[in-house]
């Protein structure tokens, strides 16, 4: 079996065409052309795969070290009324409904802005445990932080891709604008907390490491521009007290 299921290959072509559609649909000429056009949504399709790709690669690799698997899946409304009960799937005739396509509400706000909004969410990561994989450890399924790390570990890939590109481009003078506009909007709505995206799993998992991905996520990018290392050392130190703060007032109650 290969990294990637087919039904995750699957998803992740759908993915990456919405964002690269998403990404691309607005290619900031002032006159429309056809060549022009194409040229520039196959080279955001390409920085857009590239990304997408080392997002989900990484989690991977992290939950496996933590004896579980991920696999992507599409951004579906799980339920079709305000009723707890009323879940999907459902059966409708001969056809079975997972869910309502979420994901192409970013296709929407593009078409509405002009592809001057950007919504980039597409789709959440599932975990699951191989208990047999987790043989001595204390707990035989994966706990709330580990999960909460493994996701945080694919945005984290996208924001360390901005900030050392963002780097890389005032040290060498070569833009790299496409991949940190990319990268930089990847990061970010993996971290909201929307049900049925990243963020909200990161939540869920433990609330003290999503305030430090926040944290990290904030800091990083407000000090990058000073000097990436001491950056980097800054905003650990600085989100790492964040959530030591929050951890302490909240046992405090």
């Amino acid at each position: 079996m290969g990294i990637f299921s087919k039904k995750e290959v699957n998803r992740l072509v759908i993915a990456i065409l919405i964002l690269g559609f998403i990404f691309g649909y607005n290619d900031k000429a002032d006159v429309f052309n056809w060549n022009h056009w194409l040229t520039n949504f196959v080279l955001v399709l390409l920085v857009v795969s590239i990304s997408v790709l080392l997002h989900q690669l990484v989690q991977k690799l992290v939950a496996k070290k933590y004896g579980c698997q991920t696999e992507f899946d599409l951004w579906k409304i799980k339920r079709y009324s305000y009723r707890l009960k009323d879940k999907f799937p459902k059966k409708v005739g001969p056809w079975t409904i997972e869910g309502l396509p979420a994901y192409l509400f970013s296709i929407f706000i593009t078409l509405i802005s002009n592809g001057l909004w950007f919504f980039a969410a597409t789709g959440t990561t599932v975990i699951e445990t191989n208990e047999s994989k987790r043989i001595g450890r204390v707990f035989p399924k994966i706990t709330g932080m580990e999960k909460a790390i493994v996701i945080f570990s694919g945005a984290l890939v996208n924001l360390l891709l901005v900030l050392v590109l963002s780097n890389l481009a005032a040290w060498t003078g070569i833009n790299f604008d496409l991949f940190i506009i990319i990268n930089l909007w990847i990061c970010v709505f993996s971290l909201v907390p929307l049900p049925g995206l990243e963020g909200l799993e990161i939540l869920f998992g433990s609330l003290s490491f999503y305030i430090f991905s926040i944290a990290f996520f904030a800091f990083s990018l407000a000090l990058s521009q000073i000097n990436f290392i001491l950056a980097t050392i800054t905003t650990i130190l600085i989100s790492f007290a964040i959530m030591m703060f929050y951890i302490y007032i909240y046992e405090k109650k």
